[in-house]
């Protein structure tokens, strides 16, 4: 194959999706044309098709087994539930089938996600070239004994699919310019879709918020007296102050925390020698290991600051109970950990879905090109002349969920007749895969650039390239 450009530079054409045209007419169902456009034979642009960058580095699918005869309810940690009726799959000639299925399901929710599933999201608005931004996509399939089933349009499947775009606020989901879509893979074409429901806060994540148990208060670790002439007890009447018989056994001694109001009881000697009517011990805030210990008795009062010790004949008994009571705390610990985790996962929004088709389907919005710097652009990888096929470039919008694939030519750059564009407040990146490596111009490279009218990009190699290391160089 011969090449097109000199010196290694590569000139960058934005993807033209020619055939990757959405019809902006909007439905309720799959509409007849495109039920028919399905069947065709047709030939379309190698951008419109499905086609992963690195196979084996898109999203694996997720597996369930259906009773095709009863209703199925699946609920995914991340908040997503699928509802699938009871005889609603059918065979190949739109009979409801019996026994087992299986259902196959996946999301893509990021800019990587979005890059590494190879999805065409170049979509039209009338004679206008547009890109989606997406708020969440999702497949959905299933089988039986290896053969595809369909959906009987009249029992759709129901999908609340986990949407991570919208404000956190439930009361002011910012929806606006979103629609939902369903992919025609015969042809590339995002199919608008009307019936649809706004997205709704889901309720899961609060019924897992409100299984989880407050944490309990760790039991303080028994430690010795510093000094053992200096620490005290009290000859206290357990029945007259059994609020107090927690602390019996318990030694104390000062705790040598200076505070307006409290006594040195090493250096007040004489408290020991009252007879208090009243004794009350509370924590101090703030503090786990000291305490104040209030005494009283008409019209005499002392405070001092003390923390526990137990004297070296109850120090092995008192240790044996403390780590009987840190591994239940541990557990405890533990167990609530895991039910936080459990709700972080869950989005705090769902989008839903009514499936009366297999496939892809997305909540997306055009991502907007207004007051974009424009740029006449050319590509050069460090270290390497491309001799054989021009590999993809991909634009990687990453706040804006964004990823735009462009083809390099020695033409022309341009994206629906526009030249390169990005935002400079954006995080941009451009990536592309050559030989099994990252090459990628980062957004530290875009705004310290001083990038042109007119530039050369120079995507430099960044690892090998897999999911793992570009959420790593993206931060996600």
């Amino acid at each position: 194959m011969k090449t097109l450009y000199n010196n290694g530079a590569v000139l960058l054409m934005l993807i033209l999706f020619a055939a990757c045209q959405t019809s902006t007419q909007e439905t309720s169902q799959i509409p007849a044309e495109l039920e028919a456009q399905e069947t065709e034979s047709t030939t379309i642009s190698k951008l419109a098709q499905i086609s992963p960058p690195i196979p084996g580095e898109e999203l694996a699918y997720m597996n369930f087994s259906v009773n095709a005869s009863k209703e199925k309810v699946i609920k995914l940690e991340n908040g997503t539930q699928i509802t699938i009726p009871a005889n609603s799959l059918l065979d190949a000639q739109g009979n409801p089938i019996s026994g087992e299925a299986e259902l196959t399901y996946r999301e893509f929710h990021d800019v990587v996600d979005v890059l590494f599933s190879g999805i065409p999201m170049g979509v039209t608005d009338g004679d206008k070239l547009e890109v989606f931004q997406t708020a969440g996509m999702m497949e959905i399939r299933a089988q039986q004994n290896g053969a595809q089933l369909s959906v009987d349009p009249n029992k759709p499947i129901k999908v609340a699919m986990a949407s991570y775009r919208f404000a956190e606020d439930r009361e002011q989901l910012d929806t606006q310019g979103y629609g939902q879509y369903y992919l025609n893979e015969a042809n590339g074409q995002w199919q608008g879709l009307q019936a649809q429901d706004q997205p709704q806060a889901n309720p899961l994540r609060s019924e897992k918020y409100l299984n989880v148990a407050p944490l309990p208060v760790e039991p303080a670790k028994p430690r010795k007296a510093s000094n053992p002439n200096e620490a005290f007890d009290f000859a206290v009447d357990y029945q007259e102050f059994p609020s107090l018989a927690s602390f019996k056994n318990i030694l104390w001694e000062y705790a040598e925390v200076v505070e307006a109001g409290t006594l040195n009881p090493n250096q007040s000697t004489w408290i020991f020698a009252e007879a208090w009517t009243d004794a009350k011990i509370s924590a101090r805030e703030g503090s786990e290991n000291t305490f104040y210990v209030d005494l009283s008795r008409p019209n005499k009062k002392a405070r001092m600051i003390v923390r526990p010790v137990v004297s070296d004949e109850n120090f092995q008994d008192a240790m044996a109970i403390y780590q009987s009571r840190q591994a239940a705390f541990l557990k405890a610990k533990r167990a609530n950990e895991l039910a936080a985790a459990a709700v972080r996962k869950q989005s705090k929004v769902r989008s839903l879905f009514s499936v009366g088709k297999f496939g892809f389907y997305n909540i997306d919005r055009y991502y907007k090109f207004k007051k974009a710097k424009v740029v006449q652009a050319q590509i050069t990888y460090q270290g390497v002349e491309l001799e054989h096929e021009i590999p993809l470039v991909y634009h990687v919008v990453k706040d804006a969920n964004a990823v735009i694939p462009y083809e390099q030519t020695a033409e022309s750059v341009h994206y629906g007749g526009s030249d390169f564009r990005f935002f400079k407040r954006e995080k941009n990146m451009l990536v592309s895969f050559i030989g099994g490596i990252l090459y990628t111009f980062g957004n530290a490279q875009f705004r310290r650039g001083n990038i042109g009218e007119r530039h050369i990009f120079q995507l430099k190699p960044s690892g090998e390239a897999n999911t793992k290391n570009m959420r790593k160089l993206l931060g996600t």
